[in-house]
């Protein structure tokens, strides 16, 4: 993926966090267009050229359990059989932190999720059940994974 990509996708990640700080609840589409300074058309292509953003890098920056200094994500990951006590703890708070966050989308962001990853839909199929675009669905795809992210990131990165 381009530079140029990644570093819009980081915008509009930092605009969404000091919006939502400032609103205190997820902002509208108009009001992070606003806090983006440019008009809705722009803002859609931007969406749209981020959307294959919300895969993530192993090469991304992260923190370690052991340590204060980042790390890369893939130095992170581990073989699925060790389970342990800390581990299974961690995932349930993760779980109830997802959870608490997927409640703040709006009612359309959490359908066009749940079809999915839950009902495993393309986002033409929810296109077609939500009567959108597969474009629309698309952009509201990336705004649902892109304020997720801004959660997370806050939770376990503060």
């Amino acid at each position: 993926m381009p530079r140029s990509v990644r570093a819009r996708s980081r915008e509009i990640e930092r605009v969404l966090g000091r919006v939502e700080n400032e609103l205190g609840r997820q902002p509208t589409e108009e009001e992070l267009a606003g806090a983006l300074g440019v008009p809705m058309d722009e803002y859609y292509a931007m969406i749209e050229d981020v959307s294959s953003t919300a895969l993530l890098s192993l090469d991304e920056m992260t923190y370690g359990e052991d340590d204060d200094k980042p790390v890369p994500l893939i130095d992170t990951l581990r073989a699925t059989e060790s389970v342990n006590a800390l581990g299974q703890l961690e995932r349930e708070e993760m779980r109830d932190l997802l959870a608490d966050s997927l409640g703040q989308l709006t009612e359309q962001e959490r359908l066009v999720v749940a079809l999915y990853y839950y009902e495993e839909l393309t986002l033409k199929e929810i296109g077609q059940v939500l009567e959108l675009s597969e474009s629309r669905v698309s952009q509201l795809h990336t705004k649902a994974v892109m304020s997720l992210r801004v959660k997370l990131r806050k939770r376990f990165m503060a």
